[in-house]
């Protein structure tokens, strides 16, 4: 049977532990110095909490913990009908396990992780929040779909030339950061130069046209003094 799973990042640790294992009526199952979590069956819930720097007070993400590779599998098929980025994170440490996982997030932009775990880690490692947001960027900028699997291969179709002009076109937009990538060596560069001259060009164009159109009064006024 599945569990739901929630993480929150918090700004006392020790105080938070307090806290939920009052609410629980339940010590945590594991306790680090940055991080706690309880394995609770009523409700069944894999709730952790953490204090980590770069992270704000509130839900960091939630999540669905498989029991089994047969659970994670199938969860897996929900995430690929969802039509949404998914980030996929095979033998990964996060929250000191070892796991299985891939990331999506809701409409609303909540990340939400699938994930079987099968051992233990001394480390905290880390999550793919930061990779899942980059692909709900280039989603989101239209001009890379949500990753498909083809039935081939099942590797999902990405455009190569598409990548770095929708990044582009992010950090003019949105000031998103632009990251170079190895995977854009086999874009071609006439193609990637013409679609970036194209972004940059046009709204110089736009902006001579408005220049012209706001001065004409005065090369007119101009000339008809010439003339006098």
């Amino acid at each position: 049977m599945k569990r739901l799973h929630v993480h929150v990042s918090v700004n006392d640790l020790a105080e938070s532990i307090r806290f939920y294992s009052t609410l629980f009526a339940a010590e945590p199952t594991v306790v680090k110095d940055d991080y706690a979590k309880w394995m609770l069956d009523d409700p069944r819930v894999n709730f952790a909490i953490s204090k980590l720097c770069a992270r704000a007070a509130g839900i960091s993400h939630l999540g669905i913990q498989a029991e089994n590779e047969t659970e994670l599998a199938e969860a897996y098929g929900r995430l690929a009908r969802a039509e949404r980025p998914v980030v996929e994170a095979k033998g990964t440490t996060c929250c000191y396990a070892r796991s299985d996982k891939q990331w999506i997030a809701d409409p609303q932009g909540v990340p939400w992780e699938v994930f079987y775990s099968y051992g233990e880690a001394e480390e905290y490692g880390e999550g793919s929040p930061a990779r899942l947001r980059e692909a709900e960027e280039r989603a989101a900028c239209g001009c890379e779909p949500a990753p498909r699997r083809t039935p081939q291969s099942g590797a999902p179709r990405a455009s190569v030339v598409c990548r770095p002009v929708c990044e582009l076109r992010n950090a003019i937009r949105f000031g998103c950061p632009i990251h170079f990538r190895a995977s854009y060596r086999g874009a071609a560069p006439a193609a990637v130069a013409s679609v970036v001259g194209v972004l940059v060009e046009v709204p110089v164009m736009f902006s001579v046209v408005r220049i012209v159109l706001r001065t004409r009064d005065w090369y007119q006024q101009r000339a008809l003094s010439v003339g006098a």
